[in-house]
């Protein structure tokens, strides 16, 4: 069975292959949880393939995060079944701060007993949205909260994409807080800093004629650390259907690589880029 599909795209799973579910919902005001993944040999086996995340929903003044909130999908039961996608959460507030703070509608991942030779595919990220005031947020802090709509990257053959993130400005991404982020950064037109080290975390600067500028170093480090430049994984049309988007006409461009769009995104590196991820 394929993965579940929500922010990101799910594993495609194995065999034909099934394909992996392909991304819905609303980029700044997501609402539905995450699809389940697709059956496998259910009848045979007796499983049921992982089930996706829910949607969680935030409405305040001043939104405050210490703990964590999490909307993600099941993993793999077995090595037939998909994995279910990340489910939604989404915050309207005039500030959001905090320390320590976890949000995350990740994707399922394929059964720790099947790593290698599973055929589900994973499931792919959820959709994460925090929309507070501009102005008010500019007064304060930048608060310390790791963000993370991964999708399953257990089996290299049959991972899920990365979900979506969105906030009304670049203001919570910093230097220092770059690896609070998995997501595509599917909303930001262009953002720069000093020096920058990712070691951990998938980021993605997807949105056409994006510009990522840094004026000294980029080092890019860890076995699991992946920076992207380019646009989604899979080109879908949607159709308004009460209020949702509904894919209903889809491409299959190479996953990874910038396609779409006219001008493409643009790194500019002052000094050096360091890659020792392979």
């Amino acid at each position: 069975g394929g993965g579940g599909g929500h922010g990101g795209k799910g594993g495609d799973g194995g065999g034909s292959p099934t394909l992996g579910g392909y991304p819905y919902d609303s980029l700044a005001a997501p609402v539905l949880a995450g699809s389940g993944g697709g059956c496998g040999n259910t009848g045979y086996y007796g499983y049921f393939p992982g089930a996706g995340g829910g949607a969680v929903r935030i409405d305040a003044g001043a939104a405050t995060i210490h703990g964590t909130i999490t909307a993600n999908g099941e993993p793999c039961p077995d090595q037939f079944s998909g994995a279910g996608a990340g489910g939604s959460v989404y915050i309207t507030c005039r500030t959001l701060s905090g320390t320590s703070g976890v949000i995350t509608a990740n994707g399922g991942a394929s059964a720790a007993a099947y790593n290698q030779n599973g055929n589900g595919g994973e499931g792919g990220g959820g959709r994460i949205a925090v929309i507070y005031d501009p102005a008010e947020q500019a007064a304060l802090p930048v608060p310390n909260i790791i963000f993370r709509v991964a999708g399953g990257r257990t089996n290299a053959r049959n991972i899920g994409d990365l979900g979506t993130l969105y906030f009304p400005d670049s203001r919570l991404l910093s230097a220092d807080t770059i690896n609070n982020f998995s997501g595509q950064m599917a909303w930001l037109d262009a953002w720069s800093a000093d020096n920058v080290t990712l070691t951990n975390g998938w980021i993605r600067f997807a949105k056409d004629g994006f510009s990522l500028t840094i004026t000294n170093n980029l080092t890019v480090k860890g076995s699991t650390t992946r920076l992207d430049l380019g646009g989604d994984s899979y080109l879908v049309s949607y159709q308004a259907a009460s209020g949702v988007g509904y894919p209903i006409v889809s491409n299959t461009p190479s996953r990874y690589v910038y396609n779409g769009g006219t001008s493409g995104v643009s790194l500019h590196v002052g000094k050096d880029l360091v890659v020792t991820n392979a």
